[in-house]
């Protein structure tokens, strides 16, 4: 297995993830949606003492994701982004959709929560298997 694809496809979750959950995009919507009060200086300054540990949480489980990616690309023959693009879309429409699905009607998030976090998780899974199709060692 190559590891180079795998940690680039996982950095690009962070590039998304800033970009998705900025100002510029949802943060806003997002932060009311789940309760969290962004102007609150004794919760964010709490927030910034442990978001290293997430952002490696969340850097770690991309790269089981990409991983798993990685092998179904082999299996599959997949030899192009675009190829890499369809795996993506097909595994966040069958393991990822659902999951959030189910995940928003028993927390009671809200449709609004349930699109934006799905739509990353829809974004991050194309772009990976972009990624990881089209990586030639």
């Amino acid at each position: 297995m190559h590891y180079l694809p795998i940690v680039a496809a996982a950095l690009s979750t962070l590039v998304v993830g800033g970009l998705w959950y900025s100002p510029l995009l949802f943060a806003v919507p997002w932060s009311k949606g789940v309760g969290l009060d962004m102007n609150d200086p004794v919760l964010m300054a709490e927030m910034k003492k442990t978001m290293w540990m997430h952002y490696v949480s969340a850097v770690i489980a991309a790269a089981v994701t990409a991983a798993v990616m990685f092998k179904l690309r082999n299996v599959l023959g997949i030899a192009s982004a675009v190829q890499g693009m369809e795996l993506g879309l097909f595994c966040w429409a069958g393991f990822v959709a659902p999951v959030k699905f189910v995940d928003a009607m028993f927390g009671k998030r809200g449709q609004k929560i349930l699109l934006i976090e799905s739509g990353y998780h829809l974004v991050t899974f194309v772009i990976m298997g972009a990624i990881i199709g089209a990586w030639r060692p």
